[in-house]
């Protein structure tokens, strides 16, 4: 049973940072994905001026993985830096295969679910709503990025319901734990 409870615990902290991600995005748009590509470009550059500082001042205990491991930072840091556009245009796939494989297993906790009647349909609407937005936003990458990212955030926060839903409406013995 404690292994149920902290399985559960940590799909509510899961289903609450869901809920607020899709709420992020859903008011920040396509400027919150732009941002957090600068600010991992950024973050990556700092990292590379740490590893090769390191393998600077390390003397005879150099690793050349270091060095490597500085430029690979390096370069992907000045790239997210240069065309973070490249990177705001792969998100929504990634997303979007992160939201159809969440929506199909909220699928499947659905149908084994011990509610009845209206609740287990609604879940059930709803995971299809995540897993087909997910599939939708995957596929079609010649959208706009604020519509993909709206899309997004509303499935995220729809995936975030839904995982509080599906597990108020769980039974212990239906969570698999092996």
């Amino acid at each position: 049973m404690d292994k149920v409870k902290s399985f559960l615990g940590n799909k509510v902290i899961l289903a609450v940072l869901s809920i607020v991600l899709g709420i992020v995005l859903i008011i920040a748009r396509g400027s919150f994905i732009d941002m957090l590509v600068k600010v991992i470009g950024i973050v990556l550059i700092v990292v590379a001026a740490v590893y090769i500082l390191l393998f600077i001042l390390s003397g005879e205990s150099r690793a050349v993985s270091q060095m490597i491991y500085a430029v690979v930072a390096l370069i992907v840091g000045i790239f997210f830096l240069a065309r973070p556009w490249v990177i705001v245009n792969f998100f929504p796939v990634v997303f979007g295969v992160i939201l159809a494989v969440s929506g199909a297993a909220n699928l499947v906790e659905a149908i084994k679910s011990s509610a009845s009647g209206g609740p287990k349909i609604t879940a059930i609407l709803f995971s299809v709503l995540v897993l087909v937005l997910g599939i939708l936003i995957a596929v079609n990458y010649r959208a706009s990025v604020d519509i993909y990212v709206v899309l997004i955030g509303i499935a995220f926060l729809v995936n975030g319901i839904l995982d509080i839903f599906a597990m108020a409406t769980a039974k212990p013995d239906v969570v698999d734990m092996k």
